[in-house]
């Protein structure tokens, strides 16, 4: 996949992929905190969030971009759930590079307020630029223009862009709209069935022969724009995805039931059936890869939690689905999701995290660029159901897994070992404060013998009141000189200290209860060196010698020349034999087990489970 993402960040830094969204700012805009802006730096962007968090209004904002689209298709007023201006109107604004202006533009797209003698509450038009807002002035026309090269007198002219906007959780196919959402002249099921029964024979001629005119039952055309039968290509695409052989598939829009929606056929060796019998995973994929295949090139894609329906391996071949089309048509895709598939094969600057303001209940942006592991903690990948034990890197979930075999699989069911890549500084700068924050006492760390801190941290009640001013200091020593974030919230200059200091101890106290060390003062590698070879091996051997060592051991073991590649896979297959081979009362496992011991205490402490 590095190779995709190496291309299509070509491809668009040499403007293959304009007209491209390079950014959507939200001045004052539904639930957002005031300001809250959006790059688009990369071809595909993930928008993740817990539910309520705002990821579908950035979809139906950026619908609304491109000229002759709106954004009240999605967001209007009504009596039950108005729309209320405040002084300010709701609004946002989008750059993107305009051709004729040979530069980044500013489009401000704004809520129009009723108008005298009636018209369309609901009306978005476009603006000129507010400085207010962050925007940049709108140039002065040189003399002898009517208009500014690229826009009018006043403002610039918007994207022209086609755009597709796909909601997997009301993309629903004919059968299931007229069955279970439409209301017929009754709603009885049996009398539901007996006219898809009849309506169905008609349906099954349109198919048959490809109509593009029928108006049974009806003064209007039953058969919309759409009536054939897949190209191979698309059904292989289809077929790759889900993971099933179609030798046929053949889509059609109609209104034969009542409502206008799609009918998939669906053809194996073996079966021939439609969404009726089909898995909802399957429709939406046949809705999806047909819909994005026939956009033309260069298209903003709007994909709103395309995971819905689908298996896990499904979902990583749709993403490579999206890279390989981005790539051939040069399309901008943006997804909403809760799927860590689609997350983790982004870039970080690809991912956009939505998270709350606790002091305002705003939704914010936390930052331009996060790393896949950032989002699967906001998705809950922590698993509350068991106890999650996360350490630097593979050697020292080795040690840990170790540990944990001397226990029943009772206790192995509900407990799981997890690494990061990043190591001790990504655990320092976002798991452990966040985890602090949270009160996540279903989670611990065991972090390496040398990031233990050099001198003992206080509790946070024995911190002198004179002292809580140097919290960060405290917090510095903590986490051994590496960058630990403090959570902290919007507000004045007194209201942000004050959370400095409470989240401090916070972070203090519950790192004394959750934080763990292996033993030893080394890395992973220096201690099994140690445990191995304690006679040439000190207990603080430097990491690149420790890792050096046993990149030796293993050329040796193999008979590996020196100018051959030797894997990592072939160090760590020595590695866990090694710690298996270690006597289970040397002095260090049994350190180790104690860690584990006292952990797992948290489970068995109502003795519903033993060792």
């Amino acid at each position: 996949m590095d190779k995709k993402i190496e291309t299509l960040r070509k491809e668009l830094k040499n403007g293959k992929l304009e007209p491209f969204i390079t950014n959507i700012t939200f001045p004052h805009f539904k639930n957002f905190q005031e300001r809250t802006s959006i790059d688009f730096t990369f071809p595909i962007t993930a928008i993740v969030g817990e539910n309520g968090s705002s990821k579908s209004s950035i979809l139906h904002a950026l619908y609304g971009a491109p000229e002759n689209k709106n954004i009240s298709d999605f967001w209007f007023s009504t009596a039950i759930d108005p729309i209320v201006e405040s002084e300010k109107r709701n609004c946002y604004f989008y750059r993107y590079y305009n051709q004729d202006a040979q530069k980044q533009v500013e489009i401000l797209l704004q809520r129009s307020p009723y108008r005298k003698g009636g018209g369309d509450p609901d009306y978005w038009e476009s603006s000129r630029p507010v400085k207010e807002y962050g925007m940049s002035p709108f140039p002065k026309k040189k003399k002898g223009e009517s208009n500014v090269p690229g826009g009018s007198a006043t403002r610039w002219n918007m994207l022209k862009k086609n755009v597709e906007h796909i909601d997997f959780r009301s993309s629903l196919p004919a059968f299931d709209k007229f069955f279970y959402h439409y209301t017929y002249s009754t709603k009885d099921i049996k009398t539901k069935k007996k006219v898809i029964r009849r309506r169905s024979k008609h349906l099954k001629n349109a198919i048959q022969n490809n109509l593009t005119h029928d108006t049974y039952y009806s003064n209007k055309n039953r058969i919309k724009d759409c009536n054939e039968e897949l190209d191979s290509h698309t059904v292989s695409l289809i077929s790759s995805i889900l993971g099933k052989e179609y030798s046929n598939i053949h889509l059609i829009r109609h209104s034969y039931y009542g409502p206008d929606a799609y009918t998939a056929q669906l053809q194996t060796d073996h079966l021939n059936y439609t969404e009726a019998f089909a898995g909802s995973g399957e429709f939406s994929i046949v809705n999806l890869v047909y819909t994005i295949n026939k956009s033309p090139k260069n298209s903003l894609i709007l994909l709103d939690e395309p995971e819905v329906s689908l298996h896990p391996g499904a979902q990583e071949k749709l993403v490579k689905y999206l890279y390989n089309i981005a790539l051939a048509n040069k399309h901008q895709i943006i997804i909403a999701t809760h799927s860590p598939a689609f997350i983790r094969y982004l870039p970080d600057d690809a991912i956009k995290v939505l998270a709350t303001n606790k002091l305002t209940n705003k939704t914010i942006l936390k930052s331009q660029r996060s790393m896949p592991e950032e989002a699967f903690f906001q998705l809950g990948e922590f698993s509350k159901q068991c106890l999650t034990i996360v350490v630097e890197d593979q050697l020292a979930e080795e040690f840990v897994k170790n540990s944990l075999k001397r226990y029943s699989e009772a206790i192995r069911n509900i407990v799981e070992t997890k690494y990061y890549p990043g190591g001790v500084a990504t655990l320092w700068s976002y798991y452990i404060p966040v985890c602090a924050s949270d009160s996540r006492n279903d989670i611990v760390f065991i972090l390496d013998g040398d990031m233990r801190p050099k001198s003992k941290i206080p509790s946070s009640d024995q911190i002198p009141i004179a002292d809580e001013t140097k919290i960060e200091d405290y917090i510095k020593i903590l986490a051994n000189n590496n960058a630990a974030k403090i959570p902290i919230d919007g507000g004045n200059t007194d209201q942000k200290k004050e959370a400095m200091i409470k989240n401090g101890k916070k972070l203090i106290d519950w790192s004394k209860n959750n934080v763990f060390y292996l033993p030893g003062s080394s890395c992973p590698e220096g201690l099994l060196w140690h445990l191995y070879d304690p006679q040439t091996c000190p207990e603080n051997v430097n990491t690149d010698n420790a890792k050096k060592h046993f990149e030796c051991y293993t050329r040796r073991k193999l008979k590996v020349l020196p100018e051959d590649h030797l894997s990592s896979d072939d160090i760590f297959a020595d590695q866990k034999r090694l710690i298996a081979e270690i006597e289970l009362d040397n002095d260090y496992i049994q350190e180790i087990d104690n860690i584990i011991d006292s952990i797992i205490a948290r489970l068995s402490s109502n003795g519903s489970v033993t060792k």
